[in-house]
């Protein structure tokens, strides 16, 4: 199926990526820490040229990989890898890498330009979304009249739900929220930037002393804010894939559903550490509230659906056992005659 081409998608993934690079670079954030003093026009050339940069890497990829005849949202998402390393790679070298390599957080450097691409080129995907041009309701209505008239299967697998037009396949059956892990590693950025900002600002409110801040916060606020950011990337997409998991496993799929369990998840954990710590233990949960709404509403739409998952295999020592719930066997007990 052929993937539909829109500009908007292009320019919004590339904003987002000029725009980490940007802050990045006007911070120094990898060499001295220092905000660079600019003038509005000279950050608006600076955003530009990174802005420019990522979107011509991402619509040259584009191009490769449709020449290809490619369509995989693997395939976006290595583009969107590819256009933030190289942005990132712009606007840092050569100071913040050799920075690195003296301070031994080289990989780190490397690894959060990818990941951040990574989940920008994910959304590039589902925001392009798939052509239309096959889909013909007309034709599809023709389809499914003419089989019921004549009683006959509807295209190809009618008995599977797969509704085959001939132009177009069609799924007519139940569906589940899709388990996918870059959804939640999007999802779980999200909730974690949410997070960082609001703990930032809370660490800035004047109730503590600027010497009793952390030395990454007190130094560079913007470094502190994007390592908070990766370092709670984790424990919000564990959250995420469980509470999905749960969620799945008790047929939910309504994004309210999904909101609820964003909601009451750490609250449940608030009434935990409530007995264990005493209102401390409130006030350390209540910031991760609205993150964890964020991070599962963020969730189910970015996953989107797949068809309901069958169930498990089950292994069978005695074949007398299967039978169906209300067999007649199910209710009686052989006599056996006793010694």
């Amino acid at each position: 199926m052929k993937l539909r081409f829109a500009w908007k998608p292009f320019l919004v993934q590339s904003q987002i990526v000029a725009l980490l690079a940007f802050v990045q670079f006007q911070t120094n954030m990898w060499t001295t820490q220092i905000v660079r003093p600019m003038s509005p026009d000279q950050m608006l050339l600076h955003f530009a040229l990174f802005f420019g940069l990522s979107l011509i890497v991402a619509l040259a990829c584009d191009r490769y990989v449709r020449s290809k005849g490619l369509s995989k949202r693997s395939a976006y998402v290595l583009i969107g890898a590819v256009s933030a390393s190289i942005t990132h790679f712009v606007a840092l070298a050569p100071g913040g890498y050799v920075r690195a390599i003296d301070e031994g957080h080289l990989l780190v450097i490397l690894v959060v330009p990818l990941l951040l691409g990574g989940a920008t080129g994910f959304l590039l995907h589902k925001s392009l979304g798939y052509s239309t041009g096959d889909d013909d309701p007309l034709l599809l209505e023709q389809t499914v009249g003419s089989a019921v008239a004549s009683q006959a299967p509807i295209g190809a697998a009618t008995s599977l739900g797969l509704i085959n037009s001939g132009s177009a396949e069609y799924y007519d059956g139940p569906l589940q929220v899709r388990t996918s892990g870059w959804a939640a590693l999007v999802a779980a950025l999200a909730g974690s930037a949410v997070y960082s900002i609001v703990t930032t600002l809370t660490l800035y409110d004047g109730a503590l002393p600027m010497d009793a801040l952390p030395p990454v916060f007190r130094n560079n606020p913007a470094l502190g804010m994007l390592l908070a950011s990766a370092v709670f990337t984790l424990p919000f997409f564990v959250f995420v894939r469980k509470s999905h998991d749960f969620l799945q496993s008790r047929g939910k799929d309504g994004i309210k559903s999904y909101a609820l369990a964003g909601l009451f998840v750490p609250l449940g954990f608030g009434l935990m550490l409530l007995a264990l710590m005493g209102p401390f233990g409130v006030m350390v949960i209540l910031p991760w509230i609205v993150p964890s709404v964020i991070a599962m509403i963020t969730y189910h739409r970015v996953a989107g659906f797949e068809p309901l998952a069958l169930p498990s295999d089950i292994e069978v020592r005695d074949r007398r056992t299967v039978l169906p719930a209300n067999h007649v066997r199910r209710r009686v007990r052989r006599v056996v005659p006793a010694e």
